[in-house]
């Protein structure tokens, strides 16, 4: 991280330098991405399997309570992945209220945390990846049944 990206400030406590506080700015984000493409592309694809998985068992479990036909498991495997990976995205770019957390240290000291984003991506992504593919059964139920 540059200079110019980040301040860091000592605290000092009867001489001692104990605790510093780390400012970074909202455009130094993108240095929080993995350096490796290949591990990103790698965390892409296990999140889209985790995606696919999530929304065809809740696909069929649906069908299954709608008795409704399961030809179409792949459409709520394929709403699964686009729920778990744009809700997570969602929240990335989803502005949010600015959130400090303090915590004392067992020899005196004192860490802060600050975050202007949502802390939990992962739970907001899985409420979609659970959400869309079971809305999207009830509404085939719903519409096969008044045919």
């Amino acid at each position: 991280m540059t200079p110019a990206k980040a301040c860091w400030e000592q605290v000092e406590v009867a001489g001692n330098a104990v605790s510093g506080h780390l400012d970074v700015h909202r455009d130094s984000m993108v240095d929080m991405l993995p350096d490796s493409p290949v591990i990103l592309a790698i965390f892409l694809l296990l999140d889209s399997l985790v995606g696919l998985v999530i929304g065809a068992g809740c696909g069929w479990l649906v069908s299954l309570a709608s008795k409704g036909h399961r030809s179409k498991l792949w459409h709520d495997a394929i709403l699964g992945i686009v729920g778990l990976l744009g809700g997570i995205t969602a929240v990335a770019y989803m502005p949010w209220h600015q959130n400090t957390i303090t915590e004392r240290l067992d020899g005196g000291g004192t860490v802060t945390t600050t975050m202007n984003s949502y802390q939990h991506p992962w739970i907001v992504g899985v409420v979609f990846a659970v959400l869309s593919p079971m809305l999207y059964e009830l509404y085939r139920a719903r519409h096969g049944r008044k045919r």
